[in-house]
């Protein structure tokens, strides 16, 4: 035994800097390798129909399900919802994380929204969205006549409401631009959802329809949005749009 200690006192304790050496540099080459040829990939699971709505934060559409990584971690700095046709393309940004549950009954909803940020995604713990996306480029448009309506409400004394919905100062104001500016139509849509990571982005498409009886239910919330503006409590109206299994035309 002695023959032993005596032996790696002089073979081996001299070895030991250059081992832990080898150690910290096999570490940050097998880092480095991670870094620059495994890179992670994030895989989207969407759960259930996607919704799409208009209330008092504009044109949104709200995706429910999980993202999930493999190969490594990812940091989320953003999301987002490009949705697109024939006819036109717009970009919905992230804007609020909804609690992830829902109510049993058809009139109740939880209306308790988080503001978004950034996250980190690991693959030990996927991460469940209910997220809410919001067209600003329409709520920045109808913003002045938004205000005009308030103005005008107010000057008149806020009468009652339903008499002064029915004036030509509110028709040929808010709901006249809204209409005008209104984009969504019957037809196919095909949904991109970008997900912003330190090192890249991650995209997947999905599509799905939207039929006129689902339409007529969105422009319904025109007049509650003008009612909203007076001060009366409202229940916006959103639809459910299933997402359409067949191939995706991939044209912008």
């Amino acid at each position: 035994m002695s023959t032993f200690i005596d032996f790696a006192q002089k073979n081996l304790v001299p070895l030991m800097p250059v081992v832990f050496v080898l150690v910290m540099l096999s570490q940050a080459l097998i880092g480095l390798i991670k870094m620059f040829f495994i890179k992670p990939k994030i895989n989207v699971y969407p759960t259930g129909p996607l919704s799409i709505g208009l209330s008092q934060l504009g044109s949104t559409v709200t995706l429910f399900g999980t993202l999930q990584v493999q190969r490594g971690d990812c940091f989320v700095t953003k999301m987002e919802a490009f949705v697109w046709n024939d006819s036109w393309a717009r970009n919905f940004e992230w804007r609020a994380l909804q609690p992830y549950t829902f109510s049993l009954l058809p009139n109740q909803e939880n209306l308790q929204l988080e503001l978004v940020s950034a996250f980190l995604l690991t693959p030990q713990a996927p991460f469940k969205y209910n997220l809410v996306f919001v067209d600003e480029q329409l709520t920045k448009e109808c913003m002045p006549e938004v205000l005009k309506l308030r103005q005008r409400w107010e000057e008149a004394g806020q009468p009652d409401i339903t008499t002064f919905l029915a004036t030509e100062t509110v028709v040929n104001h808010l709901l006249t631009r809204l209409q005008q500016e209104w984009y969504w139509q019957p037809g196919r849509y095909r949904l991109t959802l970008k997900i912003h990571t330190t090192r890249k982005v991650h995209e997947k498409t999905f599509q799905f329809d939207l039929t006129q009886p689902q339409l007529t239910a969105l422009q319904g919330n025109f007049i509650k949005l003008a009612k909203l503006v007076c001060d009366q409590p409202v229940k916006f109206d959103k639809v459910k749009c299933e997402y359409h299994t067949g191939p995706i035309t991939e044209t912008k």
